[in-house]
């Protein structure tokens, strides 16, 4: 059971934070524009990877029964990732507020 509970630790510490290593690579594309930027959208990834019928037009978007896979299996990984993002954009929050203060003031 030890050796589950580590396995399941290791893969969570290699897995978190994959939102802000992708915004911070200086070869990609997105650029951080504001502060918990990179939080909010793992969030947001937490919540449509949970409950995926807020992303439908139907009027009726309460509980389904699918909700009890995509929780478990999708959502409860994706919301330990964005405790992870929210750690690591409160460590590079020194950083992030100047430089999405002037990228606000460029735009």
């Amino acid at each position: 059971m030890k050796r589950f509970q580590l396995v399941i630790l290791c893969a969570f510490a290699i897995l978190g934070g994959c939102m802000n290593l992708y915004t911070r690579c200086p070869w990609t594309n997105p650029k951080i524009e504001d502060v918990y930027q990179c939080s909010r959208e793992a969030v947001a990834f937490a919540m449509i990877g949970s409950f995926p019928q807020m992303m439908s037009d139907a009027p009726d978007r309460g509980w389904r029964w699918e909700n009890c896979l995509t929780i478990p299996f999708i959502g409860l990984p994706c919301a330990v990732d964005a405790v992870c993002e929210g750690v690591i954009d409160t460590v590079c929050l020194p950083v992030d507020w100047p430089l999405s203060a002037s990228r606000k003031e460029a735009k």
